[in-house]
């Protein structure tokens, strides 16, 4: 093969390493960083719970950061240890849809005392219907913690807040 032939052949291709990208190498990062604090934060809902109960779930739940991925189990968990027949046969997705469903119209503004006599409307089980929406609100909206103690008080059930 002469060099003319060679000239008219294709040439080989090397193959390119790509270098990642910052946005890439970020992106990794991050991802990573999420997936630690989502693992610390399902550790840290279990050495509370395992220490202390639910009381001690409950306490720190209002106090830490916790995300929702462990917030739902950590809900579930409570809600079957206080007992009581209200969740009782009903699926866990579906008590934590009523206890965040509670929380939305108390963000909207309705006031504790409203949103509890007209949810326990013909609730047979109102310690397990009680168990469900304090526990809710620690854990799903707990800037209404602090109304929630206080309607307690006002009802005489103040050592039952958590």
């Amino acid at each position: 093969m002469n060099a003319d032939e060679m000239l008219d052949q294709p040439a080989t291709e090397q193959p390119v390493k790509k270098k990642k990208s910052l946005v890439a190498k970020i992106a990794l990062t991050v991802g990573l960083l999420v997936v630690a604090l989502l693992a610390a934060g399902g550790i840290t809902v279990g050495v509370i719970y395992a220490n202390g109960g639910p009381e001690a779930l409950l306490s720190a739940a209002s106090k830490m950061p916790i995300p929702d991925s462990a917030r739902e189990p950590a809900f579930n968990q409570a809600v079957k240890s206080a007992g009581g027949e209200y969740t009782a046969g009903r699926p866990e997705s579906e008590v934590v849809a009523e206890a965040r469903a509670l929380c939305a119209r108390l963000d909207a503004g309705e006031s504790i005392q409203d949103v509890a006599m007209d949810a326990s409307t013909g609730v047979n089980d109102l310690k397990g219907f009680g168990t469900v929406m304090g526990t809710g609100i620690v854990m799903f909206c707990p800037s209404h913690t602090d109304e929630m103690k206080q309607f307690l008080t006002d009802i005489g059930q103040a050592d039952q807040a958590p």
